[in-house]
């Protein structure tokens, strides 16, 4: 290895359920709840051996191809097959005993991100994306003055814009912002934006470690608001459970990057700081997230993704954050016209129960080894 790359390793503790999707939805025709407090995700082609085997494949296929709102409890009950008969067919089994349904609507099970084999894992990719934008976040704390411009230009873009329903409103200042912080490679040197100018090219983070199957829950999605209430969600995720420990191999290339460990741990001490004081303080039942603290993947939330908070202050950040919303079409029903009055945007938490407790999605404690 060359001499000019440091070798580390990020290493996680899950505090809240962490959920990385495949972008795929698991099929009512998939999984069967066993009991209160498991759900069976079968292995389709054992399975289908199974069927195969008691004469009623044809049977099956018309139920999968025909039946668009058929559910596979409910196919097994009608040709007699118990679930007893086919535990040896499923896949994997994951405890869901804090989920509560609401009869009558439809259930998203999403799933976790897994690797051929069908071990649940979490991409370097949305690590490194976590960490640019706790990267971000600290270079602004560090020199609010110099990004004025960047601020009047997003306000700016937001006022002219106003209810256009347009998804990718600030990706224009949002690509701006990261070249501003982070293109000081002169590898490319006509266009400046050019991502071989991007110094994170240096800063390599691998897929985690391999989980266990045992280390995946299925949790509901929860909307906490700044009063205390809840709201449960017929959403469904694969998420890692709490307790569980995930490591991810970093190497640093000195020649490209000047980020060390000793910087993103300063990042995530920034980052802790801002969501404490604009964020986590104003939903009650709530104490302030500790400086080890960051959030990963899906269902964290809004507030967790972004810098605005940390351009703009709590009140004004607020603000712009609704303005947001209302650019890009969020639904009337989110009711994002109370988050000025609620004095945070969003003005709901994500959040989940585990095994009793009320949960953060994707709360996690990292170090740098």
């Amino acid at each position: 290895m060359n001499g000019y790359q440091e070798t580390l390793t990020i290493k996680l503790k899950v505090l809240g359920p962490a959920f990385v999707g495949s972008g795929r939805e698991l099929s009512k025709k998939e999984y069967v709840f066993l009991n209160k407090s498991e759900i069976g995700v079968l292995d389709f082609p054992k399975f289908y051996n199974y069927i195969v085997s008691k004469g009623l494949s044809d049977r099956f296929e018309t139920f999968l191809v025909n039946d668009e709102r058929g559910e596979l409890y409910k196919w097994l009950y009608n040709y007699k097959i118990r679930i007893d008969d086919i535990k040896q067919y499923f896949k994997y089994i994951m405890p869901c005993g804090d989920t509560s349904l609401t009869k009558g609507n439809k259930t998203q099970i999403m799933e976790f991100v897994k690797d051929p084999y069908g071990i649940p894992y979490i991409p370097g990719s949305s690590m490194k994306g976590a960490l640019r934008n706790m990267l971000l976040n600290d270079n602004i704390s560090d020199n609010r003055t110099s990004f004025n411009t960047f601020k009047n230009n997003v306000k700016y873009t937001l006022d002219n814009n106003y209810n256009k329903r347009n998804r990718k409103i600030l990706s224009r200042e949002d690509k701006e912002l990261n070249v501003k912080v982070f293109n000081k490679l002169e590898r490319e040197q006509k266009k400046i934006d050019d991502a071989r100018n991007d110094e994170l090219a240096g800063l390599i983070v691998g897929d985690s470690k391999p989980l266990e199957i045992s280390n995946l829950i299925l949790v509901q999605k929860i909307e906490r608001g700044t009063d205390g209430t809840e709201r449960s969600l017929n959403l469904m995720r694969e998420a890692i459970k709490p307790g569980t420990l995930v490591e991810f191999p970093l190497t640093i290339d000195t020649k490209l990057c000047t980020i060390d460990k000793e910087k993103i741990m300063h990042s995530v001490k920034a980052f802790s700081q801002v969501y404490n004081e604009c964020f986590v303080r104003k939903f009650k039942g709530f104490g302030d997230i500790k400086e080890d603290i960051m959030y990963l993947g899906g269902g964290s939330g809004f507030a967790s993704k972004t810098v605005n908070y940390t351009l703009f202050g709590s009140e004004e950040g607020t603000e712009i954050n609704r303005a947001i919303f209302d650019n890009t079409g969020v639904p009337s029903n989110h009711k994002h016209n109370l988050d000025i009055h609620k004095g945070v945007s969003p003005h709901i938490m994500k959040c989940t129960r585990w095994d009793g407790k009320l949960y953060q999605m994707g709360k996690c404690r990292i170090s740098v080894e």
